[in-house]
């Protein structure tokens, strides 16, 4: 072994390894010390009487691959990823790009492929999922001792699981019970939703070369928002007085649903609550980003993510940025930048100027006006636009074909910049 290769190894010993140990013992030390300390030994060991010993290690290694899921999949990535990365990247763009940008674009991958960039966002998720995957699997409830061993939620539940019936333990105690039944389907399904979401999102990622610190934020701050949510709004879809209610039997598959869509329990919650209030719900003069051609439920997700939540926020977003920070090609962020570009000029005319057309982006109208002068004179397209379209928004098509050589000229000093 050669003495740079001695070098790399004890690098990759000291730099990689030891904030994976870190990973693992932090969490599980900090597990064992709140569990522990000033408790009763006796009272916690007796957990291991609530389950059937075999049912219980089954679900002590499916609580374990839940949790370790995460840092196995990333170990992996980070470390057989990155020279594809590269690869995939230098493909896509010309030499006289890679010329250009080759060095800073190597080295903001190699940057962004070193595991200390993952360990605060992977950590927070970790404790996250193990949180809810705990309450899901060994948090068993139980109405009275006389019944089994379990959580006697008459000692420990709290307002976010009974809200404003938290009263009924001393009024009527077996309404108090229903719904604290209720509330944790609610929670345990909406958590449920949110983290199967997740496990699609992290394998898409790994082989979308997309898999970066955001996304476990991102992805953090959506299981917790989806549960939290699936629960608040199993307050409006069930109520524990009524036993024959319908909408019972369907909360957790509601309930999982809201938690893998947490957008749409946004907008469930909106609506009632601008409904029981009396206000109007707030209009916004923006574009989706589901009006672009060819943009699907996950990408407008993982483009909301970075900011870029409307089409108008979008033409102005800078192609080479977003590859090195997501795992879209350079060719599709160009087209579907130039496609947010002429959208957002042409307004509510953009699909009828797309199908009349077949243009869709701004690069592809870029090419029907070639700098170099040609037979064909810039007046005479522009008619044939007009007439192609029918002459219903002349003066958008002469606004925007004006306005052409402004867009190819900021995206070539974009790629000269970067």
């Amino acid at each position: 072994m050669t003495e740079p290769q001695k070098r790399s190894r004890v690098s990759w010993v000291t730099e990689d390894s030891f904030p994976w140990v870190l990973l693992l013992v932090v969490p599980l030390f900090l597990f064992v010390l709140v569990l522990f300390v000033g408790s009763d030994l006796k009272a916690i060991l007796s957990i291991l009487d609530w389950f059937d010993p075999l049912f219980l290690q089954y679900n002590l290694l499916l609580f374990l691959f839940a949790v370790f899921v995460v840092p196995a999949i990333t170990y992996f990535y980070v470390h057989n990823m990155k020279g594809e990365k590269v690869r995939r990247l230098k493909n896509e763009l010309s030499d006289e790009q890679w010329e250009q940008n080759g060095k800073q674009l190597e080295a903001s991958i190699e940057r962004s492929f070193s595991i200390t960039n993952y360990l605060g966002s992977m950590t927070a998720l970790i404790l996250v999922i193990a949180f809810g995957t705990w309450l899901i699997l060994l948090f068993k409830p139980v109405s009275s001792a006389a019944l089994g061993a379990g959580v006697d939620y008459s000692k420990g539940a709290n307002i976010l699981l009974l809200g404003t019936y938290i009263e009924l333990f001393q009024v009527e105690q077996e309404a108090f019970y229903h719904h604290i039944i209720l509330s944790l389907t609610a929670f345990q399904f909406g958590f449920l939703g949110a983290y199967v979401y997740f496990i699609g999102h992290l394998v898409r990622s790994y082989f979308m070369l997309d898999l970066i610190p955001h996304t476990f934020v991102a992805s953090t701050v959506r299981i917790t928002i989806g549960s939290l949510l699936s629960l608040v709004l199993s307050f409006v879809i069930a109520h524990p007085l009524d036993y024959a209610n319908p909408m019972i039997s369907f909360l957790p598959l509601i309930s999982f649903f809201l938690g893998h869509f947490p957008e749409r329990a946004l907008m469930i919650l909106k609506e009632k609550a601008t409904r029981l209030l009396g206000v109007g719900a707030q209009k916004y003069r923006s574009t989706a980003l589901s009006q672009l051609p060819g943009m699907s439920y996950a990408h407008e997700v993982r483009i909301v993510t970075e900011g870029y939540d409307n089409v108008e926020n979008f033409s102005n977003a800078i192609p080479l940025e977003l590859v090195l920070r997501t795992g879209f090609s350079y060719l599709q962020l160009r087209q579907w930048i130039g496609q947010a570009w002429l959208c957002s000029h042409l307004g509510n005319d953009y699909e009828s100027f797309r199908q009349a057309t077949g243009l869709a982006s701004a690069d592809e109208l870029l090419e029907l006006f070639p700098p170099q002068p040609s037979e064909i004179s810039k007046e005479e397209r522009i008619q044939m636009l007009n007439v192609a379209t029918k002459e219903k928004f002349p003066e958008k098509i002469r606004v925007v074909c004006d306005l052409l050589p402004l867009w190819g000229h900021r995206i070539e000093q974009i790629i000269v910049a970067v």
